[in-house]
């Protein structure tokens, strides 16, 4: 991962093999990320994405192992029990050029992928929430 700072915004690179998710954690302590917006595109060869039941509480993992380009990488960095928490959403562009699309789970890089995060001036917390079983902001 190669990763610098112009003003509010981080430019991250990431690397064949590097998982997504783990990256911009450590991206995040690295930088002192309190509070930041995702945006993201490249390829990746493994993938999961993840669906939320509602009435289960808890998210249903599909695993991918295949050529994807993500085409869209959204999210965002915020804090919880002290430390820095990512939660990504994505979609990706099959070989037949059909789209699949979740929560990411996690996503490991087969090529390339180019990561801007917009730095919040602020620090933003998550607590568990019991009814939904969800991880919200504290707001």
């Amino acid at each position: 991962m190669k990763s610098t700072k112009k003003g509010n915004i981080l430019f991250c690179r990431l690397e064949i093999g590097e998982d997504i998710n783990a990256s911009l954690l450590k991206l995040a302590d690295e930088w002192n990320v309190k509070a930041g917006i995702v945006q993201g595109i490249g390829a990746c060869d493994k993938v999961g994405l993840m669906v939320y039941d509602v009435e289960k509480k808890d998210y249903d993992l599909r695993d991918y192992t295949e050529f994807m380009e993500m085409v869209s990488l959204n999210g965002n960095i915020t804090r919880m029990d002290n430390k820095a928490h990512v939660h990504l959403h994505a979609a990706f562009g099959r070989e037949n050029l059909k789209a699949i699309a979740g929560h990411l789970d996690y996503g490991v890089i087969s090529a390339t992928a180019e990561i801007i995060i917009t730095i919040v001036d602020t620090e933003l917390t998550r607590f568990h929430e019991k009814e939904t079983g969800l991880d919200l902001w504290e707001i």
